[in-house]
């Protein structure tokens, strides 16, 4: 214990040991190997003052026994020795003593400095990520949905019937709905899009603007639905009124497995009731008594007026979110990809370190930059491999191909995260290793706001995420393993790749400030001892 708390104590024995004469002869040698023994077998614990009394008036005996037969210098030894052992003894004492009254105010001002610093970290960065979930409906206007109306016939004899259109109806439900609403007719829809007029044009335009990500939701509501219904209830022999053929909503849960159910469909949902319930309490009762007025002979055929009376609209998940599991490699998955290229780092700390003193900089630098490439590609492997282990499907966008793009995304994804954290963490490390972990975290959170979130249903400022890693992987995940519309991936791996040039970039700049730093500081210790 001695050893380990007052090191002087031992380099002052060695010294005496060199320089102490022979003559002291071998009785001399004894003694001071009797009062080493002492010396190294103080006791630990001094809360009991009496076995302390008793020790030292043991000690005080055996000196003075002793004092006769020993030299001038073993008497100093003996001194110091009794001086650094009482030192010891009374190291440990009372948290309220008077000797600690400096400790206890660098404990204050560290407990003050921790509670400010964490009131300043948790309200800005924590904040920030609970600032993307708030005021979602402020945000409404900024979904775009479509709506196509088509074309709708009204025959003299509805017009006689004083029959509403049911695209009227609808027209005026979409004015009251939240978002902004884009809606056409048959006609105007074909010569904005520059397609025929037809219904099966049309429809298949309406799919493509959904799965090309121009608008969230559609609405299409198909051509000739007053006309249907009111000639299944007037006609016996014609075919009876689906809703479900008459209005079809369009929309893509793979594009936002999370938010599109919980957020954005039920938009189009609260639409359809509103529309529903009016038809019901008001529309159909309206039409029947205008038909009645009008002398028309309602059908008799109970099949007509059962399904007249069912309402419901037809729901398109033209990208589905098939499989639960799915939001691990799409999404939740990434954050665990980001973390892993940090334990790397830490990993090499101590070769990095070891590496530092045996190459010129030059090589250093080259020799960090492709240990952690070569390491992310690997790791990369490993990472990608765990959903086929599951029976997930790699192929669903790129076929055979897909696992490759899977893999070789993660990397460069892996290599830009990784580059981040290499270059951030080494100049934590040298000035405050202690907050490393404030720095993880708010790299996740900076990345997880904008990108686990809608930017629709955000403040602008969160469109800083679109430069973000993990804004930008989740897309092409999203594409490989739901094949959804792949028009933001040029995008998306330019950004990654700017991130890796960047900090490729800055990475020789950091290591040579951090040399230099270190340099600096040696040679003030260097020169202070």
């Amino acid at each position: 214990m001695l050893v380990q708390n007052q090191p002087e104590v031992l380099g002052e024995m060695v010294n005496l040991s060199n320089t102490m004469n022979q003559s002291l002869g071998t009785d001399s040698q004894a003694a001071y190997q009797r009062r080493a023994s002492v010396i190294y077998t103080v006791p630990e614990h001094n809360d009991d003052e009496t076995h302390t009394s008793t020790s030292n008036s043991e000690e005080e005996q055996c000196s003075s026994g002793r004092e006769g037969d020993s030299t001038p210098a073993e008497k100093q030894l003996t001194e110091d020795a009794h001086v650094d052992r009482e030192s010891l003894i009374h190291t440990k004492t009372s948290v309220f003593s008077s000797k600690l009254k400096e400790q206890r105010r660098k404990v204050e001002i560290k407990f003050i400095g921790t509670i400010l610093i964490f009131a300043v970290f948790i309200f800005t960065v924590f904040t920030l990520y609970y600032g993307s979930t708030v005021d979602t409906e402020k945000y409404y206007p900024n979904l775009k949905f479509l709506a196509v109306l088509q074309d709708d016939i009204v025959t003299a004899e509805m017009e006689q019937s004083h029959i509403r259109p049911l695209t009227a109806l609808m027209q005026d439900m979409i004015a009251d709905t939240p978002g902004r609403w884009s809606v056409y007719n048959s006609t105007s829809f074909a010569q904005k899009y520059n397609v025929s007029a037809t219904e099966e044009s049309i429809d298949q335009k309406i799919i493509e603007r959904i799965y090309h990500e121009h608008f969230w939701v559609s609405v299409n509501v198909r051509p000739n639905s007053t006309l249907k219904l009111f000639q299944s209830i007037v006609n016996n022999t014609a075919p009876p009124f689906n809703a479900t053929d008459m209005f079809e909503i369009v929309y893509e849960t793979g594009r936002d497995p999370t938010n599109i159910p919980s957020s954005i469909l039920p938009i189009v949902q609260r639409l359809e009731s509103r529309f529903k319930a009016y038809y019901y309490q008001t529309y159909l009762r309206d039409f029947l008594t205008n038909v009645t007025q009008s002398n028309i002979t309602i059908t008799s055929n109970i099949q007509h007026l059962v399904w007249m009376g069912d309402i419901n609209f037809n729901y398109i998940d033209y990208r589905p979110f098939y499989r639960r599991g799915l939001l691990i490699p799409t999404q939740v998955g990434v954050i665990d990809a980001l973390l892993l290229t940090i334990f790397q780092f830490l990993i090499y700390s101590p070769l990095h370190m070891e590496m530092a003193k045996l190459l010129c900089a030059r090589n250093y630098i080259v020799y960090r930059l492709l240990i952690s490439i070569v390491t992310f590609f690997f790791i990369s492997l490993f990472y990608c491999s765990i959903p086929g282990f599951y029976g997930y499907d790699y192929g669903r966008a790129f076929g055979r191909a897909g696992f490759i793009v899977y893999w070789m995304t993660t990397w460069l994804y892996m290599v830009a995260c990784g580059g981040t954290n290499e270059n951030i963490v080494s100049l934590i490390f040298l000035w405050k290793p202690e907050f490393m972990g404030f720095w993880i975290t708010t790299f996740v959170m900076l990345n997880i706001a904008p990108s686990f979130f809608p930017m629709a249903l955000d403040s602008p400022f969160y469109r800083y995420g679109y430069a973000m890693p993990i804004h930008n992987v989740i897309d092409i995940f999203r594409v490989i393993f739901l094949d959804i519309s792949r028009k933001h991936m040029g995008r998306n791996y330019g950004v990654l790749i700017a991130w890796i040039v960047i900090n490729t970039l800055l990475c020789p700049t950091i290591l040579r400030f951090i040399d230099k730093t270190n340099r600096r500081r040696q040679e003030e210790t260097d020169q202070m001892s």
